[in-house]
């Protein structure tokens, strides 16, 4: 952005060029619009095992999450009930390595 490639035919070529990297790919009209894009190899991915930040947990999880508590009868309790507390965050199965990592940092849960 800065050397202003962009403004340029060969710099929004590459642009779209990136774009039909991503998971939805390019859409039937840019792809028609633009035959000739160069060629991009897709980057590899390794994910990393350090734990997350608790408050970017925290943050993530303000957006994308749920606490809820699941009240039952269990005779063997005093007031004749228990209660199941279920803290979930729904996400896209191509999210499970993110999923996993913040069981990792949490030391707890399960992936459904």
């Amino acid at each position: 952005m800065v050397a202003k490639k962009h403004l340029t035919e060969e710099g929004l070529k590459t642009i779209v060029a990136i774009k039909s990297l991503f998971p939805q790919g390019l859409n039937p009209k840019l792809t028609s619009a633009f035959p000739d894009l160069p060629f991009m190899e897709r980057p590899s991915f390794t994910p990393s095992t350090e734990d997350l930040d608790p408050n970017w947990i925290a943050g993530f999880a303000n957006g994308d999450s749920s606490f809820t508590l699941g009240y039952y009868k269990d005779s063997r309790m005093r007031l004749g009930a228990t209660c199941n507390p279920l803290f979930s965050i729904g996400q896209h199965q191509r999210e499970r390595v993110l999923l996993q990592r913040i069981m990792a940092s949490l030391d707890c849960g399960s992936i459904n």
